[in-house]
């Protein structure tokens, strides 16, 4: 029975040593998946925090767009950033990221920064109307895009936070 015991301790303790050596396998392998995921989640919570600091905490912002840092910005750079360490900056992969970087950013700083605008300047009119025709209208979001400052930031946070966990996850 004792020898039973030892023998079914044995099994389970090498069982979860098996797993746990999957689990930095799969850890290392899928890295260049979560590590983008992790800094564009992170980034977000980020900027609700700065946000919390200004207007008070809502949990309705972690879904809105705009603000320090541009999480938009920072995932693609970080994904950028994985696959020109991985892959190697000839690599066909970090050419197509590279192009979905400006995309991403491009649209950030400028078509949803103007759409912004609009959504200001629609609310503006929308003031002006009478009560009972004001009630027909819905606010339009005026903070959708980013500040270049907002982009720059993402950008570099995006960059050092992933150069570290790579770092991290690969080389201690």
């Amino acid at each position: 029975m004792n020898r039973e015991c030892f023998h079914s301790g044995f099994k389970v303790l090498w069982f979860s040593v098996q797993l746990s050596i999957f689990k930095i396998f799969m850890l290392k392998s899928y890295a260049i998946l979560w590590v983008p995921l992790l800094i564009g989640l992170i980034s977000q919570i980020i900027k609700v925090c700065l946000d919390a600091r200004k207007s008070g905490f809502s949990s309705g912002q972690i879904w809105k767009f705009g603000g320090m840092p541009s999480s938009h910005t920072a995932l693609v750079v970080s994904l950028c950033t994985m696959i020109g360490w991985h892959e190697g900056a000839a690599s066909p992969l970090f050419a197509v990221s590279i192009v979905l970087t400006i995309i991403v950013v491009w649209d950030a700083m400028g078509f949803r920064r103007f759409l912004g605008k609009q959504g200001r300047g629609l609310n503006k009119m929308v003031q002006l109307l009478n009560h009972k025709e004001r009630k027909l209208f819905f606010p339009f979001e005026e903070r959708i895009g980013h500040k270049p400052s907002e982009v720059i930031v993402g950008a570099i946070y995006g960059m050092t936070v992933t150069l570290l966990l790579n770092y991290l996850i690969f080389y201690l």
